[in-house]
């Protein structure tokens, strides 16, 4: 009878008058806090005193006792009615921080979650930890909050949880034990492992359809390369950069997303839009893949900083500044994948190491196989056997001399470089590849481009370092005070091979 007598009460005050929640944690009915010393008889005066219609809707009962028996019969039934309306809050605030997180959670696992003090954060920030195996979860510290309610808040944050933490996707161990000052605490390891990496299903099958994707995605130059990559990234950090660049459409943001469950979305990054530009890069830290979107790195008013600062971050161990933090070095583990649609976005050059350009399809996605398959092939990642498929069918692919730390430059990587010559390298480079002269006087260049550089030395530094086919353009030489290119015979048509010196053609 006292429960359904509750049930009864909480259902009249959240139906008849504005009813929430204070800082405290406290059930405020209009401007009344039920709280306090008494507060039986203040509620009875307030909400039932001569209401009878409202006696008979939480117990029929209550209409024949007196009003000493009714505060009796209320101060019985207040505590589980005020749970009962703290519990319809938090299943409120409960759905409400799940579609703002975009997670999939249940209040079994939050009440297994432990807030850990991490003992070097100066800030005192606290992670996460899941109880049940001592395993770091992303769940910030705010929203677990939101979720369980104050009570059991402060009951947990009583016990005074602390401890270290890391980054180790080399370890499935969830902590280790360390020594300190004080003794010995423990060491947690913030790598959530993806279920493939754990308990993978080796007889599980990749949905043909995905299978054409990846077959038409990447062309047959760099198919090898490519499926040796993913594949391996899963296990190590790949040391070069994969870089994809095409039309939008074409299924860019499609390996991606696929990659960010096959290496499960703990461990997988979007960096921000404002990473390549920001001399902060805590975007490196605690993933395993990372995914540049439309990023550019063309020169421009960047100088090529941001190229730079790419081939910095793909070292092993980078110094991490966040904003508001010192800088700290740490152990870095994300493969990289750059994407954009446009190649002048990108700026590169010859003798650039750490980025491996892919030859990708021209042709969009929904025309390549339609606009239902292409909707069916965004609900295949979903799948729970999808990274185990992929995993298996990407093994089958191996290729026992693929060497991670050599770069793959196809043609795509050939008309990158030649697009992101300057416009003076590319006058000397057209005026050579004419094959129709075996010199190229500077100061003809220059009567139609004005950049063409005064300082020798930009010429001869272009001249040593670009290659047309793995061979050199020619020699700046000087005579006579005139500067001229000695071209490559190698580059001279036939007939100009054998030109008496003057005869050329400038």
């Amino acid at each position: 009878m006292g429960e359904s007598s509750s049930k009864n009460l909480s259902k009249y005050l959240l139906e008849n008058f504005e009813v929430k929640l204070n800082k405290k944690d406290n059930i405020v009915v209009e401007d009344f806090t039920l709280a306090g010393n008494g507060l039986a008889t203040r509620f009875y005066n307030r909400i039932f005193k001569g209401n009878r219609q409202a006696l008979e809707l939480i117990d029929k009962k209550w209409l024949y006792l007196d009003d000493g028996e009714i505060k009796k019969e209320i101060t019985s039934v207040l505590p589980s009615t005020l749970e009962e309306i703290k519990d319809y809050f938090r299943d409120i605030e409960f759905t409400k921080v799940k579609e703002e997180l975009g997670l999939e959670i249940t209040k079994e696992f939050l009440a297994r979650l432990i807030p850990v003090v991490d003992l070097e954060d100066v800030k005192g920030t606290s992670v996460m930890i899941d109880k049940s195996n001592y395993r770091a979860t992303t769940i910030e510290e705010k929203s677990w909050e939101k979720l369980v309610g104050g009570k059991q808040v402060t009951i947990t944050r009583e016990l005074g949880y602390n401890g270290f933490f890391h980054y180790n996707p080399r370890s499935l161990e969830p902590f280790i034990t360390v020594k300190a000052s004080f003794g010995d605490v423990k060491k947690f390891n913030k790598y959530s492992p993806p279920e493939a990496k754990i308990n993978r299903d080796v007889e599980a099958k990749l949905d043909p359809l995905f299978i054409e994707y990846m077959e038409g995605f990447f062309k047959d130059s760099c198919k090898s390369y490519a499926y040796n990559w993913l594949y391996y990234s899963f296990f190590q950090k790949m040391p070069t950069y994969m870089v994809l660049v095409g039309v939008g459409g074409i299924g860019k943001n499609l390996i991606a997303e696929a990659l960010k469950t096959l290496h499960g979305s703990d461990n997988f990054k979007k960096a921000p839009p404002s990473a390549l530009s920001s001399k902060f890069n805590g975007h490196l830290e605690n993933c395993t893949m990372l995914f540049y979107d439309e990023a550019k790195f063309s020169l421009g008013a960047d100088k090529g900083h941001a190229k730079n600062r790419l081939k910095e971050w793909a070292n092993d161990y980078v110094p991490i500044e966040n904003k508001g933090r010192d800088a700290k070095g740490v152990d870095i583990f994300c493969s990289s994948i750059i994407a954009t649609n446009n190649d002048s976005d990108v700026h590169l050059e010859q003798l650039d190491r750490k980025f491996s350009v892919m030859e990708l399809s021209e042709e969009r996605l929904e025309k390549r196989i339609g606009v239902e398959n292409t909707r069916k092939l965004w609900e295949i990642i979903t799948r729970p056997d999808f990274p185990h498929g992929w995993l298996n069918w990407l093994e089958t692919k191996i290729d026992p001399d693929f060497n991670p730390h050599v770069e793959y430059r196809g043609p795509k990587f050939k008309s990158l470089v030649i697009s992101s010559l300057t416009t003076w390298q590319t006058a000397i480079r057209d005026a050579i590849l004419t094959g129709e002269q075996s010199r190229v006087y500077l100061a003809s260049l220059k009567e139609d481009i004005s950049t063409i550089p005064t300082s020798v030395k930009k010429i001869e530094d272009f001249l040593n370092n670009y290659l047309e086919d793995g061979k050199s353009l020619g020699k700046l030489k000087i005579v006579e005070g005139k500067k001229f290119i000695e071209i490559n015979a190698d580059f001279l048509k036939d007939e100009y091979k054998d030109l008496p010196e003057g005869d050329d053609l400038v």
